[in-house]
């Protein structure tokens, strides 16, 4: 993707934010939180026009206002504090 220039791992971040004063706390994979009705409209762009029957089916079934935690694993959370 154009957007990401640099990617880094928790190797290089470590020795980065110690060579700049800092001492890494934590690491996670930053959650996203979505609507399950907005998850459905997403995933449902990327399907053949065939699958997106079944998805009216669930939008006209399920609850659609409840939040989805959603994590690819492609962007961390560090937390860090100086030392």
């Amino acid at each position: 993707m154009d957007m990401h220039l640099f990617y880094f791992d928790i190797d290089t971040m470590k020795d980065i934010l110690e060579r700049n004063g800092f001492e890494l706390v934590e690491t996670t994979n930053y959650v996203h939180h979505i609507s399950f009705d907005y998850l459905l409209d997403r995933g449902s762009q990327r399907l053949p026009a065939i699958l997106r029957v079944p998805i009216s089916f669930f939008r006209k079934m399920l609850p659609t206002n409840f939040i989805v935690p959603v994590s690819f694993g492609d962007i961390k959370l560090f937390v860090a504090r100086k030392t």
